[in-house]
């Protein structure tokens, strides 16, 4: 929350759990205070249509119902930014910020090392990427980072582990991220700030967006089954690619904070 010098006027940034601010907002009017909403939207918003869920598919209708009470949303995509303009008259983008690195190496190597970063949830997409590299065989190997447990049994060339405050991504050269949603996902943008080649299924929002503006090589599969990952596996492993690219000055720290000083500043 940032509250300005002048009256009492306050803005409150929301990333999740809309309705509560909104409530807190009109209780401050009472009062004579002057409340701002904007909200984090970090997530694809047609979420609800991949899970089938009518409980998603009812919070999707709530939400888009009370953030036309906010003053605001903030997207972390312009991809994303682009197809939600339906909830709110007023949009903004931030995008999120990564360490600047003047030069980032993305090299093929003979050994195929991917790794995946992800909570254990259904839009990760999980059992279909573990049975891409039981296809592909030990030729690839497969880290998978944030699966805490998994009942099913793993291939020989698949290794995963718990969360971690930080993601070590020294030993690897690809990362893949076989997802059936995302929003524009942090993990693959501090992946490829790392120099880590891109595996992707279609999912619409945001990594694209990424790929592109880092302009770097990367393999989109044609669907979300296992043998699409594995076959675009196989097409980006088998390139040979040896480029320097810089972060992208949009993804910089201090674009964001330039960005977010814009923000709150109009108040």
């Amino acid at each position: 929350m940032d509250r300005c010098n002048k009256g009492q006027k306050f803005q409150i940034f929301v990333f999740r759990g809309v309705f509560l601010p909104l409530l807190l907002k009109w209780y401050a009017s009472l009062f004579g205070h002057s409340v701002s909403l904007f909200y984090r939207a970090s997530n694809d918003p047609s979420h609800w249509w991949h899970e089938r869920s009518l409980k998603r598919w009812v919070a999707e209708i709530v939400k888009l119902i009370i953030l036309r009470f906010y003053n605001g949303i903030v997207f972390n995509s312009q991809e994303l930014m682009d197809r939600s303009t339906r909830h709110t008259r007023r949009s903004l983008l931030l995008r999120n910020p990564v360490t600047a690195r003047q030069e980032i190496h993305f090299k093929s190597v003979k050994k195929k090392r991917f790794l995946f970063v992800g909570r254990s949830a259904y839009q990760k997409n999980i059992t279909n990427l573990i049975d891409a590299f039981a296809l592909l065989g030990p030729e690839y190997e497969l880290h998978l980072v944030g699966v805490d447990r998994f009942e099913k049994v793993l291939p020989k060339n698949v290794s995963f582990e718990g969360w971690r405050a930080e993601v070590c991504h020294d030993g690897f050269h690809y990362f893949i991220m076989p997802s059936f949603y995302e929003g524009a996902p942090n993990a693959l943008l501090e992946a490829v700030n790392q120099g880590l080649l891109p595996v992707l299924t279609p999912f619409s929002s945001g990594a694209r967006e990424i790929i592109s503006l880092f302009d770097i090589p990367c393999a989109i599969a044609n669907g979300f089954k296992a043998e699409d990952i594995a076959a675009a596996v196989r097409q980006l492993a088998s390139q040979n690619i040896d480029e320097i690219r810089q972060t992208p000055d949009c993804f910089t720290i201090s674009s964001f904070q330039n960005h977010l000083a814009e923000l709150f500043g109009a108040c």
